[in-house]
């Protein structure tokens, strides 16, 4: 399942951050931010990645870009803001007794494309 249309709307200032003077090219990167979520949401590597998103080459180069540019916790935060506000998860549960519980997590990316 892809983003939904509002999580996108959500997503696309951060996008475009990237690449601020190229604005044609953003839309291209719709497949690949569909094709990161996928592969967080089920843990698969980038390799697999079916054919109907970008390449795994485009989609982890997109991942590369936003982690480089101090841009993906802005896009989880993002994603995760949109969840919160449609009551899909309490991201508090992500942590136990101060640790990092990544199956938590994961339902997180699952709620996303749910």
């Amino acid at each position: 399942m892809d983003l939904r249309q509002h999580q996108w709307n959500r997503l696309l200032p951060i996008l475009e951050e990237l690449r601020p003077r190229k604005k044609a090219t953003i839309y291209k990167l719709k497949p690949a931010a569909n094709g990161l979520v996928w592969v967080l949401r089920t843990g698969e590597a980038w390799a697999d990645l079916p054919r109907r998103f970008s390449s795994p080459t485009s989609v982890y180069r997109l991942y590369r870009d936003l982690v480089t540019h101090n841009l993906w916790n802005r896009f989880l935060s993002a994603l995760a803001d949109d969840l919160r506000e449609h009551g899909s998860i309490n991201l508090a549960d992500c942590f136990l007794t101060g640790q990092y519980d990544p199956g938590k997590c994961r339902q997180f990316i699952r709620h996303v494309m749910s």
